[in-house]
């Protein structure tokens, strides 16, 4: 396991794990981990009518990863590919917005969350860069998008993105946020990041 020279609170870096959910419990504990972070942050999506109401459709065909702790889930991401001729965020999209994007070699990363704790410390790069390696070794696609708000606009302009709009937009059932389209290519991304955050001595652990 590779890790990051992260300075969080609670313990060091050779305690933080990444790891791609293989069992149905491992989905769940992500599922209750969002749900603590959307409660507070994203309450617009979540389905309290739902078993796990922090889960919808896009699960059952995405890849879900997490970081954990000290065995607590910390973050969670998941990769969500083109599915029933649509894209995941496709329905909340304003009808003006165009991604024209190649949907067999892009894939969407989103449900993005970090514990708040846990912010601003690098967390984001060290999951986006395990994830990224996945996505390399174990699939075709080598673009991504995501839809993210105006502070994650420079966190992926720093790993290399782009804006795919100079404007912002409003999603709808997402609230009154203000939503930008950035895009890059994985293995860019996977080599800033590498460069840039991971040193001599971990990138080959």
């Amino acid at each position: 396991m590779t890790h990051l020279n992260l300075t969080l609170k609670e313990s060091g870096p050779e305690n933080l794990l990444f790891k791609k959910a293989e069992t149905e419990a491992e989905n769940q504990g992500i599922y209750r981990s969002r749900l603590k972070i959307c409660r507070e942050d994203f309450p617009y999506i979540l389905n309290f009518k739902s078993k796990f109401p922090a889960k919808d459709q896009y699960d059952d065909y995405s890849t879900l990863f997490y970081a954990t702790l000290n065995n607590k889930i910390v973050a969670s991401c998941r990769i969500t590919p083109f599915f029933n001729n649509e894209w995941e965020i496709s329905k909340n999209l304003p009808p003006n917005l165009k991604l024209n994007l190649n949907p067999h070699n892009t894939v969407q990363l989103n449900r993005v969350y970090l514990e708040k704790e846990y912010r601003n410390q690098s967390l984001h790069e060290f999951m986006f860069y395990h994830f990224s390696e996945w996505v390399l070794e174990n699939t075709h696609y080598t673009e991504y998008f995501a839809i993210c708000n105006a502070g994650l606009v420079r966190l992926y302009k720093k790993i290399g993105a782009v804006l795919g709009q100079e404007e912002g937009f409003r999603l709808d059932g997402r609230g009154e946020h203000q939503y930008y389209f950035v895009k890059g290519n994985i293995k860019e991304f996977n080599y800033i990041i590498k460069s840039n955050i991971l040193n001599d001595d971990t990138c080959n652990s």
